[in-house]
């Protein structure tokens, strides 16, 4: 049986941009030829995949985990939000105390998401226990390390790979500098000297076009046209091996339209859901 590829996103320390990463990978593939993508956001309490998709999912990842060995591909896709393009398994969208399957049926899960997609894309949480980041590792493809350069990621990361170098995983980790500014302090040569590590991907610095795309409910891919856009395409070409449809360069228009869209403010429907919740509370008082 031939089953999906599944490239895992991680970092050792939060607000690394591992789900902006995930979410942008992820659609990227989906507009390649012949793909069928899933997001997987392991994100607990709380995750954020379904955030930057603007999607409003009714199930979870945790819902999935709860059927157990009847998980098949149909019972999945009934859990899954489609955006975008992508089929997403979300994070809870509520916070709740939640505990993890047994590795048996975490393992299982993610067994029957590679029988249903030809790539998957796991946004995994930084806080996830040692013993499920080892089980994963030894299920994916790729498991892409998310580092910033500044020294509390440098100092966490280069602690996380010491640990994860004792497991039996040749090849699948692969480091991405995320937030990458020529200016910065700590140069390229001292993070591969630190980490012990080359550095596979270098996704420049650009706020503004993640935030414009993140405040509109869309991927940055979608989006716009910009570095980190095509940074974005680049990584799915190298780890899938497949070839992005070619793209119009953005000319004046796109340009023009860009601006506008800005001057226009947030359109994400989560922005409203939000304000519609926080006046229904408020009435309650």
């Amino acid at each position: 049986k031939i089953y999906g590829k599944v490239f895992g996103v991680v970092s050792a320390k939060g607000g690394a941009g591992t789900t902006t990463t995930a979410v942008n990978l992820a659609t990227s593939i989906a507009s390649m030829p012949a793909t069928k993508v899933a997001v997987i956001d392991l994100g607990y309490p709380l995750g954020d995949a379904a955030a930057l998709m603007d999607a409003r999912p009714q199930f979870s990842v945790f819902d999935a985990f709860k059927v157990g060995s009847r998980l098949d591909t149909v019972l999945l896709e009934s859990y899954i939000t489609n955006k975008h393009g992508i089929s997403l398994l979300a994070a809870p969208m509520e916070v709740e105390e939640r505990a993890l399957p047994d590795q048996d049926t975490f393992r299982e899960t993610l067994k029957v998401v590679t029988e249903t997609f030809t790539h998957a894309v796991v946004d995994v949480p930084s806080h996830l226990d040692l013993e499920y980041l080892h089980a994963f590792s030894k299920m994916c493809t790729q498991l892409l390390v998310v580092v910033t350069p500044e020294l509390l990621s440098l100092w966490k990361t280069h602690r996380l790979l010491n640990y994860m170098n004792r497991w039996d995983i040749p090849g699948k980790l692969k480091l991405v500098v995320n937030k990458n500014d020529r200016s910065e302090e700590i140069t390229t040569r001292q993070i591969q000297k630190m980490l012990d590590l080359k550095i596979s991907w270098r996704l420049p610095f650009d706020y503004d076009s993640a935030i414009h795309a993140i405040n509109h409910g869309k991927p940055l891919v979608r989006e716009n046209n910009s570095s980190l856009a095509t940074a974005f395409g680049t990584m799915a070409e190298e780890l899938t091996g497949l070839t992005l449809p070619q793209k119009r360069k953005a000319g004046l228009l796109s340009g023009f339209m860009r601006k506008k869209q800005k001057a226009s403010g947030p359109k994400s429907s989560l922005l409203e859901a939000v304000s519609d919740t926080s006046s229904e509370h408020s009435a309650l008082f």
